[in-house]
C-alpha cells in the first residue's frame, strides 16, 4: 500500500494507493474535503483523472477483459501529437480490455498500437455523411450543436458506433448507425451517455442499437487482438 498526497486547484487530499502493473485496482482516503471525490492528478495533462470508473467496474463483472490484458497507451503522447483528449471512461476500457471485439461482434478501436489491427481510430474523424443520413441526425441536435463525429466501434453486421464530439470530451455522447434497420425506423440514434453507459445498456440488454440481437449471446466475452491465432 503507498500513500500519495495531491493537490488539485484550491483543495488537498491524499490515498493510499494498491496497484498492479500500474493500474490502481483499490484505494483509501487518509485525508481529504468531504463530497469531492477520488482523484488522481495528471500533472502531464493538467487534468484530475478518475481512479476508477464506478461504470467500468459493473461492465467487468458480465464482460471479463482478457487474461492477455489491455493496450498501454501513452494518452499524453496522443494528445500533443493529435490535440485528441479521449474520455475518461474510454481510456480506462483500453487500458484494461484492449482493441478487440464483444461477443466476437462488436469492435473496439483503439489509438495505434503496434500489432494491433484496432489501432485505426484516428483515422476515422468527421467522416463524410450522405445528405439523407445528416438530414435524419441533424434534427436529434441542440440548434447550438456542431455536428462532428468520431467512430469507435463497429459491428459484423456493418453498424457503426460513433461519439458525438462536444468541447469537453467528458461529455461526448454515442451515437450509432444501424445499417439494417426495420421499414419506417431510423437508421441513426443518439444515446444520452458515453462510451461506458452506451456499453453497460448494451450487455444487460436495455437497449438494441444494432441490426443484430445483441444481448441473445451472454455470457459475454472480449476477445483481444492478442488472442487471435
Amino acid at each position: 500500500m503507498q500513500k500519495v498526497r495531491y493537490h488539485f486547484r484550491d483543495w488537498h487530499f491524499g490515498i493510499a494507493c494498491q496497484s498492479v502493473g500500474g493500474h490502481v485496482y483499490g484505494f483509501d482516503v487518509f485525508e481529504g474535503l468531504p463530497g469531492d471525490g477520488v482523484y488522481i492528478f495528471d500533472n502531464t495533462l493538467n487534468e484530475g483523472l478518475a481512479v476508477s470508473h464506478h461504470v467500468i467496474d459493473r461492465i467487468r463483472q458480465i464482460l471479463p477483459p482478457s487474461p492477455s490484458g489491455g493496450d498501454a497507451i501513452d494518452w499524453e503522447r496522443v494528445y500533443y501529437s493529435t490535440g485528441w483528449k479521449f474520455p475518461t471512461d474510454y481510456k480506462e476500457f483500453v487500458e484494461l480490455y484492449g482493441g478487440g471485439e464483444v461477443d466476437e461482434y462488436l469492435s473496439v478501436r483503439t489509438p495505434p498500437v503496434e500489432g494491433s489491427p484496432f489501432g485505426s481510430i484516428l483515422e476515422g474523424v468527421d467522416p463524410a455523411l450522405p445528405p439523407d443520413c445528416h438530414a435524419e441526425l441533424a434534427p436529434s441536435l441542440p440548434a447550438s450543436e456542431e455536428l462532428r463525429l468520431l467512430p469507435f466501434g463497429a459491428t459484423g453486421t456493418g453498424d457503426v458506433v460513433f461519439w458525438l464530439i462536444a468541447e469537453v470530451e467528458e461529455n461526448w455522447k454515442v451515437v450509432t448507425f444501424r445499417r439494417q434497420s426495420p421499414y419506417g425506423e431510423k437508421r441513426w440514434s443518439i444515446f444520452d451517455g458515453g462510451m461506458a453507459d452506451f456499453l453497460w445498456s448494451l450487455l444487460n440488454g436495455s437497449i438494441e442499437p444494432f441490426s443484430q440481437n445483441f444481448s441473445d449471446g451472454e455470457p459475454h466475452t472480449y476477445l483481444s487482438w492478442r488472442d487471435w491465432e
